[in-house]
């Protein structure tokens, strides 16, 4: 989990980070996962960031075509991007 977190300083600022929370697997049998939750500020675009963070799931083993229901050792998901541009 640390070594995620500093992977995403790379990309941003004003890391907020949530408590780690443990659940089980939905859809097939595994081991619980450990998740956390951040919101920071980026420069980068969405699809930047998005390139970014799949980059760092393939560094930390993240197979190219994986199924998607199956263990993984880093995983990402983008719940909410807001862009804001003022004058």
């Amino acid at each position: 989990m640390l070594a995620a977190y500093q992977e995403l300083q790379r990309l941003g600022e004003n890391l907020l980070v949530s408590p780690i929370y443990e659940c089980e697997p939905i859809g097939f049998s595994s081991k619980n996962f450990y998740n956390f939750v951040v919101a920071m500020r980026t420069e980068l675009s969405l699809e930047e960031l998005s390139h970014q963070l799949r980059e760092i799931e393939c560094k930390w083993g993240r197979e190219e075509n994986a199924q998607k229901y199956q263990d993984r050792a880093l995983d990402r998901d983008i719940v909410l991007f807001v862009e804001r541009v003022s004058k």
